[in-house]
């Protein structure tokens, strides 16, 4: 579709709409997609959409991804041809110069775009929490016409393919106490006969009335709650009798060399506390204190699995700035010199070199995967 006009964009968002389209391509050169591309972003995601543009410039404003050439660095290469000119040579001399491939430029690596909840919807849910919230909800079968809390939705991932699960007729409601992580959440348009709704508020004083919910689920929050146990009880409190509760937390750190190789980058290159802060991840790794919780806390046939995925991502240069901008520590990182993030950079690379294919990283993640009932 061509765009003339400003107004011109509006009406292709409604043809868009109106037509169902499953992905959108904006190629290079239209100055009105480039002058309005946070819109042109920020409809993708709203409804969606793949999206590829022709330019980084649409990735920076929070777009999918771009194909194409990179004009900052088309600029450089002119300016090397202009000196050699300059200093004698012949033009019909030089070389025509084939594109080198896909490649980052060393600080721009690290200049991502957004807030840290869309950091972390953009690198860490198709990576890490997607698969993992797959496995949790394959584990706890869910049926057309259920109610379900999501405890700690985080970006609501959890929370978006239960409402598949649920349809038509079922309600999911996402509850988180990090309000960006829940506008990110609200980013996304239900399309299915489900209410979903998202609530800000703490796990430890649950906003809603007893036996509420058919099935509570919670992956990888109840290590972060300052009371575990006062959360689980909440959580059995506004579950129907006979109802259910899934959860997940990372097993010991030993077990999960991913997050092992960061803890201890991060620990070398910026400080002891935010090498301690990544490990925190795993601090309910023990599998019989996670028993003794849920037990305390009032459920009964519990049952605590061991999950093993393995996480896949082509390089550390191009995942790990991602998830770093999405964590608390993402300004101590920033703060590092070029030389600091490089040797950052080059000690996570290496811990992972016996996780590296010719396809990139795929390292395991281990999980306790723990089903209660009520």
């Amino acid at each position: 579709m061509e765009l003339f006009r400003g107004e011109d964009l509006d009406r292709a968002f409604s043809v868009v709409t109106k037509g169902r389209a499953q992905a959108l391509i904006v190629p290079v050169g239209n100055p009105i997609t480039v002058a309005r591309r946070d819109q042109v972003a920020s409809f993708a995601r709203r409804n969606r959409l793949p999206s590829i543009y022709g330019t980084r410039e649409y990735v920076d404003v929070g777009g999918l991804l771009s194909y194409g050439p990179s004009l900052p660095a088309m600029y450089r290469r002119a300016a090397t041809y202009v000196d050699k000119i300059l200093k004698g040579a012949k033009p019909s001399d030089l070389p025509v110069e084939q594109p080198r491939g896909q490649q980052m430029d060393p600080q721009e690596q690290w200049q991502v775009s957004g807030s840290a909840p869309e950091a972390y919807e953009r690198y860490m849910v198709p990576t890490l929490f997607s698969p993992w919230a797959t496995d949790l909800l394959e584990r706890m079968p869910l049926h057309p016409g259920e109610h379900v809390l999501d405890v700690a939705c985080g970006t609501g991932i959890v929370a978006r393919l239960a409402a598949h699960r649920v349809s038509p007729g079922g309600s999911v409601t996402g509850l988180d106490l990090n309000p960006g992580m829940l506008s990110v959440a609200r980013s996304f348009l239900p399309t299915l006969d489900v209410k979903l709704e998202w609530r800000e508020g703490s796990a430890m004083a649950l906003p809603f009335a007893n036996a509420s919910f058919n099935v509570v689920l919670c992956q990888q929050g109840l290590q972060f709650f300052p009371d575990r146990l006062a959360a689980l009880r909440e959580m059995h409190r506004v579950v129907v009798p006979n109802g259910r509760l899934g959860l997940s937390v990372w097993r010991p750190i030993q077990q999960n060399p991913y997050m092992a190789a960061v803890a201890n980058a991060l620990e070398r290159r910026v400080s002891v506390d935010v090498g301690a802060g990544v490990r925190t991840v795993c601090a309910l790794g023990d599998a019989e204190v996670l028993r003794s919780l849920l037990l305390d806390a009032g459920f009964r046939e519990v049952r605590i699995c061991i999950a093993i995925q393995v996480m896949r991502f082509s390089s550390v240069e191009t995942f790990l700035p991602g998830q770093f901008a999405a964590t608390p520590f993402a300004e101590a990182v920033a703060a590092l010199d070029a030389s600091a993030r490089t040797a950052l950079l080059e000690d996570v690379r290496s811990a992972l070199r016996p996780y590296t294919d010719d396809t990139g990283i795929a390292v395991p993640n281990e999980a306790h995967v723990a089903v209660g009932h009520t």
